[in-house]
């Protein structure tokens, strides 16, 4: 009789591969998640830098008598670009303009509003009198959001910040 010729993979084989495979599907997984998440706070990381520069402008602008308007209510408005006007606040960029000057929606928020941006891939909101946030929709919001603290009611400079983990 002769020996028992062997067909396949034992079974404690096929287990050995499956195992291995779950292991590198999961870390491969792992990874992508971090690369996307390194991905969407680096654009938010953008969007501050963005907003960096409309302050500075602002402040250039508003010296400018021609480009600021009272309304009756004494509001005041900065002619920016392309004849939009955007709100002030004590002399400051509104909290509720900072998507609208972005170019990220087409209006301002409403005080204590929140608004999607017209490509539905930003979140924006006057959280309360202090700051607004922004945030990126596909980003879990405990992870990374953009900043607008406007420091008790515009008593000192705005500043955009990156708040929550948001690095790597």
């Amino acid at each position: 009789m002769k020996g028992r010729q062997q067909g396949g993979f034992t079974l404690i084989e096929l287990v050995a591969v499956v195992v291995v495979l779950a292991v590198l599907a999961l870390v491969v997984y792992s990874r992508q998640i971090s690369l996307r998440q390194d991905a969407q706070v680096a654009v938010l990381n953008e969007l501050r830098g963005q907003l960096q520069q409309v302050m500075v402008q602002v402040d250039t602008l508003k010296q400018v008598p021609s480009r600021v308007r009272t309304d009756s209510n004494g509001n005041q408005y900065l002619s920016y670009d392309n004849n939009k006007e955007y709100r002030l606040e004590k002399g400051y960029l509104s909290r509720v303009e900072i998507c609208h000057i972005l170019g990220l929606t087409d209006t301002a928020m409403s005080s204590n509003g929140k608004q999607d941006s017209t490509d539905g891939r930003f979140s924006c909101k006057d959280e309360n009198r202090d700051f607004a946030w922004i945030r990126m929709t596909g980003l879990d919001s405990s992870v990374c959001y953009l900043r607008y603290k406007t420091f008790n009611n515009y008593t000192q400079r705005p500043q955009p910040v990156l708040e929550g983990e948001c690095s790597s």
